[in-house]
């Protein structure tokens, strides 16, 4: 919720005081001014202040309704320890869970921290082996940087084998 407020002028008017209102659908006010959407992100309505003299004076203001952020509290990968083939890929973004599950998230960030020359990893989270890097199992760590909207970034680490392919 939201307290709107107003400002009556000229300030030595003989009638102070105003009147709320919504125009359009997506939010109540009450006396006070305070606001509760009703609405979906993406919606908008206007808040109107009526002078309750005989001016009709009007003032207002457009409103569209944004969706909440939620923070994101931490990031983890599901298991301890993952392993491919060199010549295999593992979709890490299905490997990790962001709690909580409704975090507003703004960026998710893939990189490997150690062992690059045996593997790489997408933009979207996509582990690759290097099958002619790999000449024996390698480890390599992976690492998630997700960002929330509100800026805070939370990170998680994990080691992956990457093995020698079977011929």
């Amino acid at each position: 919720t939201y307290t709107a407020q107003a400002t009556v002028l000229p300030t030595n008017a003989d009638n102070m005081t105003y009147t709320w209102s919504i125009q359009g659908s997506g939010a109540t006010i009450d006396a006070s001014g305070k606001i509760t959407v009703t609405g979906t992100p993406g919606s908008s309505f206007t808040v109107v202040a009526t002078a309750n003299d005989a001016s009709g004076v009007k003032g207002s203001a457009p409103v569209t309704i944004i969706a909440e952020s939620i923070p994101v509290t931490s990031v983890a990968f599901n298991t301890n320890a993952y392993s491919i083939y060199a010549s295999e890929q593992l979709d890490l973004s299905k490997l990790i869970t962001v709690s909580p599950s409704t975090a507003t998230i703004a960026s998710t960030t893939w990189s490997i921290t150690q062992g690059s020359s045996y593997a790489t990893v997408s933009t979207a989270g996509v582990l690759k082996g290097i099958p002619a890097a790999v000449t024996l199992d390698k480890t390599i760590t992976v690492r998630v940087d997700v960002t929330g909207t509100d800026g805070v970034t939370k990170t998680a680490s994990q080691v992956v084998t990457v093995k020698k392919d079977l011929i």
